[in-house]
C-alpha cells in the first residue's frame, strides 16, 4: 500500500532532526547516517511492492495516498545536503527523481474530486510531499542562486500552496455535506481493520 511511504520518510525525518541536534557529536553514533541508510533501503523494498500491486490493483493508482512517492526522496535531499553541507550530487540526484515523478503524479490528482473519499483526511496526502519537494527546491535555488532554479523554487511553491487551498476547500465542502446529510459517512480505517481481525 502507498500508505508505507509514511514509515519510510519517518527515517529521512530522523536524520534531518538528528543532524539538527548534532546527536554524532552528543552520542559518539552517527544515528543519522544510520537512519538514513534504514530509509533508502525501505524507500526501495516499498517502490518495488507498490509498483507490483499497482499493475494489478486499480484502485492503488487513483490512490491520492501515490503522492507519498514524493515525500521520502525530497526530505532525503535535504537529510544528504545537511551531511555534504551543500546541495550536492546526492541531493540533485534525489531532488531529480522528485521533479520526474512529479508531472506523473499530478496526471492523477483528479481524483482530489471525487465525491467523497473513502477515508475522512484523505486527500491530505497531497500536501506534505508537494511542501517537501517545495523545501528542496527551495535548498537547491538558495545554493544555485540562478534565475532557472528560483523559477523551479517559486513553481513549486505556488503549486504547493494552490494544492493546499484546494484540499482545504474539497475537505470542508464535503465535510459541511456529511454534516447537512447529504453525503454518506467515512468509513473509519482503524476502525475497519480492527473489526476484520475479530
Amino acid at each position: 500500500r502507498p500508505q508505507f511511504f509514511l514509515s519510510g520518510v519517518g527515517w529521512f525525518l530522523l536524520t534531518v532532526m538528528g543532524q539538527m541536534c548534532d546527536i554524532k557529536k552528543e552520542w559518539g553514533v552517527d544515528v543519522p547516517s544510520f537512519c538514513f541508510g534504514a530509509g533508502v533501503v525501505l524507500y526501495v523494498v516499498i517502490v518495488t511492492c507498490v509498483f507490483l500491486a499497482s499493475s494489478q490493483a486499480e484502485n492503488i493508482q487513483r490512490s491520492p495516498a501515490m503522492f507519498l512517492f514524493i515525500a521520502p526522496p525530497s526530505v532525503a535531499a535535504v537529510a544528504a545536503m545537511n551531511f555534504d553541507g551543500t546541495f550536492g550530487q546526492t541531493s540533485r540526484y534525489l531532488f531529480g527523481w522528485c521533479l520526474l515523478l512529479l508531472p506523473l503524479l499530478l496526471r492523477m490528482a483528479h481524483a482530489i474530486f471525487d465525491n467523497v473519499p473513502s477515508a475522512f483526511g484523505i486527500n491530505w496526502a497531497y500536501v506534505f510531499p508537494l511542501a517537501g519537494i517545495s523545501t528542496a527546491s527551495a535548498k537547491y535555488a538558495d545554493v544555485e542562486d540562478t534565475m532557472g532554479s528560483s523559477k523551479i523554487c517559486y513553481a513549486l511553491t505556488v503549486l504547493s500552496l494552490a494544492i493546499l487551498g484546494l484540499v482545504l476547500y474539497v475537505q470542508t465542502r464535503t465535510m459541511v455535506q456529511v454534516m447537512r446529510g447529504k453525503e454518506g459517512f467515512w468509513g473509519d480505517p482503524v476502525v475497519t481493520a480492527n473489526l476484520h481481525q475479530f
